[in-house]
């Protein structure tokens, strides 16, 4: 199917806005970046549709559709029985890699996206489409007639490396695409660099956070570490939030808590999230003998506000990154980080940050301590708060994707109908 036809107007001030998303609008910075970016622009005046994975229709907001998937434990109806296929881990999926996936399951894949990419073009009317990620649904939309922006993660060139079966197929979705953004300079340089991608074509825009959601907030310390299961010795709080899989170097900062809890005032280690080595850094703290070291698990989104407000350090102690947002929502809480000077991190030069060299534990430790030895007060925490806000907030974001859409739907001879 191909769309040809152009509109003089649509049904709300902006225009309609069609975002597409392998994964859901929760659990790792993608989805909620697409789904901060919904809201926003619904409240400029846009019309925004989404399709993403999930299991449940139940979960599914804001409007759009979505393809079911078959979760572990799941037994309602659904599009694909396996569960949805990740670049190397998601919280949300039981299920394998995109390079594990047979030839029969790729096939029903693509058809079941496409299908509903090409309903959702015929009912929705987009005048541009959005999708996240340079991967499968790219290269799908390529085929479809309508003006579309790639936006690049940074997760997906994981992917790219370890599975050349995709290759071909993610060079077409990205070489057709109006305009490709990415979340960091280092993802830009590396799209073009790797992808072979137009200097002129990628546009550098950074991940911006809820800062109404996340800001500094007073919280109990006593009820919310009850609440955790976590026993208060009176120590500084540092916290870890995203996925446990090896590029995010949560070994690293387990080892450098076996430095830091020498500390006269041990401090106590929260780590929030899961993910393919969850057992074995579990195992790893017990070898360490760590003592105030607590696996979390997945936290909800909504309940890492009062983690960050709870915290008086964020580590972000990654391999390589992109720009991940727990560092953005940190900052925005007022809580110190300490982050690996890896990929857009080491752009990340705000109030508030120290970088380390990534996997050196000493050097973690040493800067943990140093962060610690002055805890943040309300006053600390809202300067750095203010400077997170004047420079990561999502409005910002938004400016400048409506720029991008707006670039994309121009046409030589006249200017862009639609999106304004």
């Amino acid at each position: 199917m191909t769309s040809s036809r152009r509109r003089s107007g649509s049904g709300q001030a902006g225009g309609r806005i069609y975002q597409l998303l392998h994964f859901p609008l929760r659990g790792a910075g993608a989805g909620i970046y697409a789904l901060n970016l919904a809201e926003r622009l619904t409240a400029r005046g846009f019309e925004v549709r989404t399709l993403r994975a999930d299991h449940s229709p139940a979960a599914a907001a804001p409007p759009g559709d979505v393809v079911l998937f078959r979760g572990e434990g799941d037994e309602g109806p659904a599009d694909l029985d396996f569960d949805f296929p990740v670049f190397a881990s998601h919280p949300e999926s039981s299920g394998s890699t995109f390079g594990e996936l047979t030839d029969a399951q790729y096939a029903r894949y693509r058809h079941v996206f496409r299908a509903k990419i090409e309903r959702g073009i015929e009912q929705f009317r987009p005048d541009v489409i959005h999708v996240h990620h340079g991967w499968v649904i790219a290269s799908i939309v390529a085929d479809l007639g309508v003006p579309y922006v790639v936006t690049l993660h940074g997760s997906e060139r994981q992917a790219y490396a370890s599975f050349p079966a995709y290759r071909d197929e993610t060079l077409r979705g990205l070489t057709a695409a109006r305009r490709v953004t990415a979340v960091s300079a280092e993802v830009a340089e590396h799209a073009v660099r790797t992808y072979g991608l137009p200097p002129a074509s990628v546009t550098v825009v950074p991940s911006g956070v809820n800062t109404a959601m996340f800001r500094p907030l007073a919280v109990d310390r006593g009820a919310a570490l009850a609440q955790l299961g976590v026993l208060d010795t009176g120590g500084p709080i540092v916290l870890f939030a995203g996925r446990l899989i090896p590029i995010k170097g949560v070994d690293v900062l387990l080892r450098a808590a076996a430095r830091y809890e020498r500390l006269s005032q041990r401090p106590i280690t929260l780590v929030a999230g899961a993910g393919s080595e969850a057992g074995a850094l579990q195992d790893l703290a017990y070898a360490l003998g760590l003592r105030s070291v607590y696996f979390l698990g997945q936290q909800p989104h909504a309940a890492m506000p009062s983690l960050y407000a709870l915290a008086d350090l964020a580590i972000v102690p990654s391999r390589e990154d992109a720009m991940p947002l727990g560092a953005l929502e940190a900052l925005a809480c007022g809580t110190p980080v300490v982050a690996s000077a890896v990929g857009g991190l080491r752009e990340l030069r705000a109030d508030g940050v120290a970088l380390v060299r990534p996997g050196v534990a000493a050097e973690l430790a040493e800067a943990a301590a140093s962060a610690l030895s002055c805890p943040p007060d309300a006053a600390r925490r809202e300067t750095i708060a203010r400077a997170a806000r004047a420079r990561f907030s999502n409005e910002r974001t938004v400016d400048a994707m409506i720029g991008v859409y707006r670039a994309a739907t121009m046409h030589p001879d006249r200017q862009p109908a639609c999106v304004a």
